[in-house]
């Protein structure tokens, strides 16, 4: 997620960014097991819950 500012508004925004549109175009991440600490769920009326619906629509 990216925060930044609406140059119209002033007001914060934040915005879901897909992974792979990156200049070395990655199409998949590896986790290693070992370093993941915790896993989280996701509220569906969360902040993230809503951006992922929204770049879903895309």
């Amino acid at each position: 997620m990216q925060s930044g500012v609406n140059p119209e508004t002033n007001q914060p925004v934040n915005t879901l960014v897909k992974r792979g549109n990156e200049w070395h175009a990655p199409d998949r991440m590896i986790l290693n097991a070992e370093h993941i600490i915790f896993i989280e769920s996701v509220d569906p009326d969360s902040r993230v819950a809503k951006l992922i619906e929204e770049l879903k629509k895309k």
